[in-house]
């Protein structure tokens, strides 16, 4: 029998798919009042079997509620389905909400205030209804509610917020007389600085002045009393002494400073002291005459600063404030007891205060050699500096600041600068990005690229040793040499790099991979080396199988010219070549995509399989044609619902059932019982 007579299996499985009959869901029409309330009954039985299973479901008791409401308009039965709701769970705050609103936005008024009155009397200490409740109420313009509502809610001791909310309440009607009495509950709850200030605010902005002094000293008397150290205190003195001076009582402003400062009255802390003691000098400096700024302020800097410095003598800032003060002899005695190696810090880590104090030191230095001009003293600074340092730490602003200095002092600065830093590269433990970053600006202005190399490879040797992370380096020497157009030496770096990843002992120093391989990818192809770039992707995908490397593969071999567009760039002339997309590119791709469909097939992964033909969808729709986009769309898979059985219990899950894996599977039954009609019939 001829071939074309045969039946096969892909003929038998073409007819049965032929003669399918595509399967849509019935439209119903309710036709009169019985059918819609049989409709309702079994709704309301399918929402109370959901609600049977888990009645903790809350998203399920609202659509239930809501259902009600947009399909039977029934409020009556919403209203119940919420309230059998809350007897599962009366503390469920989101659900409260829930509630209030579906009664708001439905302009139930009365209703919304029921359950608000409600839910402040079962939750009160839940700030979010009362909010909702006087926002409600203030919208609907019944102001006197709304002070019901807060009087009731701070008994409560609510937080900070709620009387600030109660205070700006009553600033939108102007109800002066209110927020005072409201300040003067809320300072009792909130004895704090920040609370002062808010009501001085106020009152600096109503203008009373006796109000305003009264406040202002009540304020002052208050918190000298609970807490002297309160950080708003000095801003609360400023703002009094310059209130006081726009009313012309300069003496008083004066007087209330004296008051506040006299250390036999007031026990501060030195940190609060400087800050008052500075609105003072702030004060002074603004509205004083020439009298009042007279060299004791100085002096009594002077002498706390020194005062701090004896109790203990690692008080940088201290030391900091102490020297802009000087001059002089007196500067440089003090500078060198600045940096004394007692006042080091013990921490044996690089802390804050061992940056403050080193810091220090290269002040000394440029006092030395800018200010004083003593060149060999400015030397020994650093060479003392780097000595007090532990073995364990290191800074590299002092390496890269010595530096700087031996090339700005002296005929041989380049030479000592190149062995400041050599040595800050052969005793670093780890290596130090700032100062191989500076040594290599500093070689490329002179356009030693030899000695760029030796740093760089130095830099990555001790990334390697050190469990530092080697590749950002690598790529850091690559676009060194790629800007000296050393494309040779680009790519051995590259397969340098790529050698190390099957060395077990650095592979993870280099990571990602994936990375390195790209990057050399893209180099290849800015270098014209196409098959050397193919070569580098299927590299990857052995080593590493991702779905986004075939991806990228793919649109690579849309991304490059073909044979006869690099030929006839390489004979054109002109500065700009017009790069169009060829039929040959687009299989090459096409090629591409059909392998990565084939050996995600094998691997039976189903996900990875459409995440290829989503990207070769969507390159068809750029680059192909109806044609190409619908066949690419005829690969898609079926979403079906499975269920399996997992102890004992049915589950149910979506699976992928590709076109291409129906086909070959063929139906046993069906092809069998053709064979055997086939075979009778060539019998007889």
């Amino acid at each position: 029998m001829s071939s074309e007579s045969q039946i096969t299996s892909e003929k038998i499985i073409a007819d049965s798919v032929s003669h399918q009959i595509k399967l849509e869901k019935p439209q119903q029409s309710i036709e009169d009042l019985e059918e819609l309330q049989s409709l309702q009954l079994t709704k309301r039985t399918e929402y109370e079997q959901q609600l049977n299973k888990n009645r903790l479901n809350y998203g399920q008791w609202i659509r239930y509620a809501k259902w009600e409401v947009e399909f039977c308009n029934d409020f009556k039965r919403a209203r119940s389905i919420y309230e059998r709701a809350l007897s599962v769970n009366v503390e469920h705050v989101p659900f409260w909400i829930n509630y209030i609103k579906f009664e708001l936005s439905n302009n139930n008024i009365n209703h919304a205030r029921n359950i608000l009155d409600r839910a402040v009397a079962i939750l009160p200490k839940i700030d979010k209804f009362w909010f909702l409740y006087v926002q409600t109420e203030e919208t609907l313009q019944n102001y006197n509610k709304v002070r019901q509502l807060f009087k009731s809610w701070i008994t409560w001791k609510p937080p900070a917020t709620v009387w600030d909310a109660y205070v700006n309440f009553e600033k939108r009607y102007d109800e002066t007389d209110n927020i005072r009495e409201i300040f003067e509950q809320y300072i009792l709850y909130f004895p704090e600085g920040k609370t002062w200030m808010t009501w001085i605010n106020f009152e600096l902005r109503v203008g009373d002045i006796q109000y305003i002094r009264n406040v202002l000293e009540l304020a002052v008397d208050s918190i000298l009393k609970s807490n002297p150290n309160d950080e708003k205190l000095p801003a609360i003195i400023e703002k009094w002494t310059r209130w006081e001076f726009k009313q012309k009582e300069v003496e008083r402003a004066n007087e209330i400073f004296r008051f506040i400062l006299d250390k036999s009255k007031f026990q501060f802390d030195s940190n609060q002291y400087q800050l008052l003691l500075h609105e003072f000098t702030n004060f002074e400096s603004k509205f004083g005459d020439e009298n009042s700024l007279s060299v004791n302020v100085q002096l009594k800097r002077k002498l706390k600063y020194i005062s701090s410095i004896e109790k203990n003598p690692q008080d940088v800032d201290s030391w900091w404030l102490l020297l802009d003060l000087l001059s002089g002899d007196e500067l440089n005695e003090y500078m060198k007891k600045a940096i004394s190696p007692e006042n080091a810090p013990k921490d044996t880590s690089k802390t804050v205060v061992w940056r403050r104090y080193i810091f220090l030191w290269i002040r000394n230095s440029f006092h030395q050699e800018f200010t004083l001009g003593n060149i060999e003293a400015a030397r020994q600074v650093w060479v003392e500096c780097l000595k007090v340092i532990p073995k364990q730490i290191m800074f590299a602003k002092i390496w890269i600041e010595y530096s700087e200095f031996e090339i700005r002092n002296g005929e041989d600065g380049i030479n000592k600068a190149r062995k400041v830093l050599g040595r800050a590269i052969g005793i670093m433990k780890q290596p130090k990005k700032k100062i191989f970053k500076h040594y290599i600006d500093f070689e490329r202005k002179l356009g030693e690229w030899d000695r760029i190399r030796k740093i760089y490879e130095k830099w990555f040797e001790l990334s390697l040793i050190n469990n530092f992370s080697a590749l950002k380096v690598l790529l850091e020497y690559i676009d060194f040499e790629k800007s000296l157009q050393e494309y040779d030496r680009c790519e051995a770096i590259y397969k340098l790099g790529l050698q190390l990843m099957e060395e077990d002992l650095v592979a993870d120093k280099l990571t990602p991979f994936d990375f390195l391989c790209i990057s050399f990818i893209d180099f290849c192809k800015e270098q014209f080396e196409y098959p050397k770039a193919r070569k580098l992707f299927e590299d990857l995908l052995l080593d590493h199988d991702n779905v986004k490397v075939w991806i990228s593969y793919a649109n690579f071999e849309s991304s490059i010219p073909n044979d006869r567009q690099l030929e006839e760039f390489n004979t054109n002339t002109d500065e700009e070549f017009a790069f169009e997309l060829e039929e040959d590119q687009k299989s090459n791709t096409r090629k591409v995509f059909e392998r990565a469909l084939s050996h995600y097939k094998k691997l039976e992964k189903d996900e990875e399989r459409v995440i290829i033909l989503e990207a070769w969808k969507s390159y068809e729709q750029t680059n192909g044609d109806v044609e190409s986009t619908s066949s690419v769309e005829k690969k898609f898979p079926d979403i079906v619902k499975r269920t399996k059985v997992v102890d004992n219990i049915n589950q149910e899950y979506l699976e992928y059932v590709f076109p291409q894996d129906k086909s070959t599977i063929p139906n046993l039954s069906k092809f069998l019982q053709n064979a055997r009609n086939w075979a009778s019939a060539s019998n007889s």
